[in-house]
């Protein structure tokens, strides 16, 4: 989809110029996960105009591969962002009714070839909530790949301007009996699941009184989270935590960082994770690498996460300091 964003430190309400990215949930997923090394295929609805032309063009630049993206549909799904600063935080509006994707169809998808030679297929909850027929689509998604043994990596990335809690739930319910890595955190399990509020005073105990029962209820491999500790809009501490069916849970104290662009530090955890799952790595290492990853995002503009596996590194061993390189 297509973001809008005033610039500088202006309001929506103030601005008569917006600046143009093009990016999304899953996306940006995607981009990271190309530029980690990885060959990576994404599949939506685009409408066939040159909106639609610029989006594909933007996930080609980065190495992705959009040949199953299918063409039609009335119109690209837009969102409007305006940047947070200092004690003002960032708002989010989206417009994404009658969307290409939200009048998606399964059958518009050829299902044996999207998924010919995948090991993992990721989408979110903002997928979910667009439309009933992106959730049949995504549905449709998750059935084809646990057909094919293909493992499925979810993030809850609840919005509530997209939808309300009960029905998020409801389709929660669906979609998580084929999920084998998830990305959900604390707010997510109570808020939106119904797990019984933790009673643990402290992040660990917390983490594992809300979110154990969805790994025992559904059978997930893996559960990642963050916790955001906000000293302004524009700068933030991000620690997390990966919980394991088993119930071992690893911690990282992760990284302070002043913010260039809010948007899609989620979307580079989850790649950061994944990648380390791809790699083959403990879930220790990955999570390190995961926070380390989303850190950086949020000095990169744009949606997407564009470091390399080398700059991520660099920044979890502190190897290069902060000195200008060359």
């Amino acid at each position: 989809m297509l973001r809008l964003s005033p610039t500088g430190a202006q309001r929506i309400l103030q601005a008569e110029h917006f600046e143009a990215v093009y990016g999304g949930a899953e996306a940006n997923v995607a981009i990271s996960l190309a530029c980690f090394g990885h060959p990576v295929r994404f599949v939506t609805k685009l409408p066939a105009n040159t909106l639609g032309d610029a989006a594909i063009r933007h996930l080609r630049r980065h190495g992705v591969d959009t040949d199953h993206t299918v063409r039609g549909g009335r119109r690209l799904g837009l969102y409007f962002m305006e940047p947070g600063q200092s004690i003002r935080p960032a708002q989010v509006l989206y417009d994404r009714q009658y969307s290409a994707i939200a009048e998606a169809a399964p059958e518009d998808f050829d299902w044996n070839a999207i998924f010919e030679g995948a090991g993992l297929f990721h989408t979110c909850g903002i997928t979910l909530a667009i439309s009933s027929n992106a959730r049949a689509v995504a549905m449709e998604a998750v059935r084809e790949a646990k057909k094919r043994g293909v493992a499925v990596s979810f993030d809850f990335n609840y919005r509530q301007q997209l939808w309300s809690v009960s029905e998020a739930r409801e389709a929660m319910e669906r979609f998580l009996p084929f999920v084998d890595l998830l990305f959900a955190g604390v707010r997510d399990a109570v808020e939106i699941m119904g797990i019984s509020a933790p009673t643990a005073s402290d992040p660990e105990g917390q983490t594992r009184e809300a979110l154990t029962p969805l790994l025992q209820q559904y059978g997930i491999q893996h559960v990642s989270s963050t916790f955001r500790r906000e000293e302004s809009a524009t700068r933030h501490h991000l620690s997390g935590f990966t919980l394991t069916r088993e119930g071992v849970l690893h911690r990282d104290e992760g990284h302070t960082f002043d913010i260039v662009d809010r948007i899609g530090g989620g979307d580079a955890f989850a790649a950061g994770w994944l990648h380390g799952w791809l790699k083959g790595w403990k879930p220790e290492k990955s999570l390190s690498f995961a926070l380390a990853a989303s850190a950086l995002k949020h000095t990169i503009t744009g949606d997407a996460n564009i470091a390399t596996e080398q700059e991520v590194f660099n920044l979890m061993n502190r190897k290069d300091g902060f000195s200008i390189q060359r």
